[in-house]
């Protein structure tokens, strides 16, 4: 078992979400749900397909995302948008999957 660092864990996380959007871009849908923890993946396929031919535009909008907190089985990241002039804020939480590969529960 190895024990990564705050930063690492950091490096790892983000690293996951550009894979995603970079899949998201491409309009790679299976390959986006890899970085997707198991169990929401059929939801989340649903919406990758429904909004499948606006979703390399919506993946270049994906902003970087922000570590808010990193704990033992859970990191919670911000993503910050701009929308009509004002910024949204998102929720971006990662948590290890059944496998004990660290996978984006939701965003």
């Amino acid at each position: 078992m190895t024990i990564l660092s705050r930063d690492e864990r950091d490096f790892l996380f983000k690293r996951k979400w550009e894979g995603l959007k970079e899949e998201l871009e491409k309009g790679n849908i299976e390959k986006a749900l890899e970085y997707i923890v198991s169990n929401s993946r059929d939801m989340h396929r649903y919406n990758f397909e429904l909004m499948s031919s606006i979703m390399p535009a919506i993946a270049q909008d994906m902003g970087n995302i922000i570590m808010v907190k990193i704990e033992d089985d859970a990191a919670e990241y911000e993503i910050t948008s701009a929308c009509s002039g004002h910024t949204m804020s998102f929720y971006v939480k990662f948590v290890k999957d059944a496998d004990g590969v660290w996978r984006i529960r939701f965003y």
